[in-house]
């Protein structure tokens, strides 16, 4: 009878009732664990969880590659059978199946260590410069190819001690071919030329992501020493004066007139870069367009306008203009680092058409750069566009050269989307294409949070002085009831 009741009691027990169900619970937990780790797998289901979707095409892709009318043809040039998990070219490879999931895209291998004179077939001149493990994208219908190479795919960082080793941070891999693509079905190629002679950035110096970012986009990029051959390309559509350190001869600013009067384009980018220089030719051949430049350096005095560690570092308004139309609203900060300011000349030229494109707030000052001239103080333009009615040339003018330059973007990546964003809408629209998109660079690594110098005080608020005063809170609260 004791037994009896013993066991009523150990059943009915709270203990009993609440272990059972725990046990109950952990149970259908592991089945289930068990079944879905089971199944998942056969089901081949994946997903990209990966922040900036390194294993997806994005919607810019998909859109240019539904449109593609021509058959497209990606060629490895390696044995994908003996691609490793670990190398890089295992992500280009998973990324070329979704490409190859359009109707009009098709993807092969070819191994030319198996496949000897292959290389030579697909381009007999060796104008290309195949190598191994290279990729060649071709239009079967009018043959134009396209190569994409390792430096194409992937961000690299040499590391500045004695081993040199290389390390990928980023991929460009979605970038590369579906520009590539978009190169090949083109019917007519732009050519863009950098400006040499006067200690210019150029394509090899200074401004070799702004290079990448314009051939990814199908661009063909050049450049020529103006001093020395004192005439434009024939082959020349849009022209990139970037930083010059010494003036135009006036011979050199005639073939830049002429260029012009031909319906050219013309990007000019002077930032304060320090230089005596006061570019009187320059400024007369920019004096036909209604604009100038001024020799000042601009300082924010808006909290919100500069970056925290640098008042010259500021952030100009991007205005809705043509040239921006189709990058403006997309650009959060744009940093332009030492910047000059820009005057429009109130001139009356019916044939002409100005239209601001960057400003600062009103608390900007424009410190003088050389003795003679004044500083000021108030709203001032940054940049500016021009279209001649007449001869349907354009023209920009920007006040900072160094936003795009190749170390400013090393030590400043939380703004190298918009500064990318900005200067390829900036080409675009000197060529007349609002139709070029750009896709951007993915990184490996955590992004930057941008930062101007009024959101350090929120954030030292949020970080320091509000979980302080919670603490102090707390600890009095704990004080006044610890007797309780």
């Amino acid at each position: 009878m004791k037994k009896d009741n013993f066991i009523r009691r150990t059943f009915a027990s709270k203990s009993f009732r609440y272990g059972t169900s725990s046990f109950i619970i952990i149970a259908v937990v592991l089945i289930m664990f068990v079944i879905i780790n089971t199944t998942i797998p056969r089901l081949r289901i994946q997903w990209d969880l990966t922040p900036e979707g390194l294993y997806t095409l994005s919607n810019t892709s998909k859109d240019i590659l539904g449109s593609i009318d021509d058959e497209i043809e990606i060629i490895g040039l390696l044995d994908d059978t003996k691609v490793s998990s670990a190398s890089a070219f295992y992500n280009v490879i998973k990324l070329l199946e979704d490409y190859e999931n359009y109707k009009n895209i098709s993807v092969r291998y070819i191994d030319p260590d198996t496949n000897v004179g292959f290389m030579a077939e697909l381009d007999p001149t060796g104008a290309m410069g195949l190598n191994l493990q290279n990729f060649v994208v071709r239009n079967t219908r009018t043959q134009n190819m396209k190569v994409v190479k390792y430096y194409d795919m992937f961000s690299t960082y040499v590391h500045g001690d004695t081993s040199f080793e290389i390390t990928n941070t980023g991929s460009k891999i979605e970038n590369a071919f579906t520009s590539a693509i978009s190169y090949v079905s083109r019917e007519s190629f732009t050519t863009v030329y950098f400006i040499l002679g006067h200690n210019e950035y150029s394509y090899f110096d200074g401004y070799i992501k702004a290079r990448d970012i314009m051939e990814l986009n199908g661009y063909t990029v050049k450049s020529f020493d103006l001093r020395k051959e004192l005439a434009v390309p024939e082959d020349a559509d849009i022209l990139l004066m970037i930083n010059p350190t010494i003036d135009y001869l006036d011979d050199e600013i005639k073939a830049l007139e002429t260029f012009m009067k031909n319906g050219g384009s013309l990007l000019v980018n002077i930032g304060s870069s320090g230089t005596a220089e006061e570019f009187k030719n320059i400024q007369k051949f920019l004096d036909f367009y209604n604009v100038q430049y001024n020799y000042d350096r601009i300082k924010e005095y808006d909290s919100n306008a500069y970056a925290a560690s640098n008042q010259y570092h500021i952030f100009p308004k991007v205005l809705g203009a043509k040239s921006t139309l189709n990058t403006y609203r997309n650009i959060t900060y744009l940093l332009t680092p030492n910047s000059r300011s820009i005057r429009l000349l109130n001139k009356s030229k019916s044939f002409l058409e100005v239209e601001p494109i960057l400003r600062t707030t009103a608390m900007a000052k424009q410190e003088a750069t050389i003795s003679h001239y004044d500083s000021d103080s108030g709203m001032s333009y940054v940049g500016a566009e021009v279209i001649n009615l007449a001869t349907q040339a354009r023209l920009v003018v920007l006040g900072s050269s160094d936003f795009i330059k190749d170390s400013f973007l090393m030590n400043n990546k939380a703004y190298e989307a918009d500064a990318n964003r900005f200067f390829i809408g900036i080409v675009n629209w000197l060529e007349g294409d609002y139709n070029q998109t750009t896709i951007e660079e993915k990184s490996y690594f955590i992004n930057i949070i941008s930062i101007t110098a009024s959101q350090v005080a929120t954030v030292s608020t949020l970080l320091y002085i509000l979980p302080g005063l919670i603490l102090l809170v707390g600890g009095i609260v704990y004080l006044k009831r610890r007797h309780l």
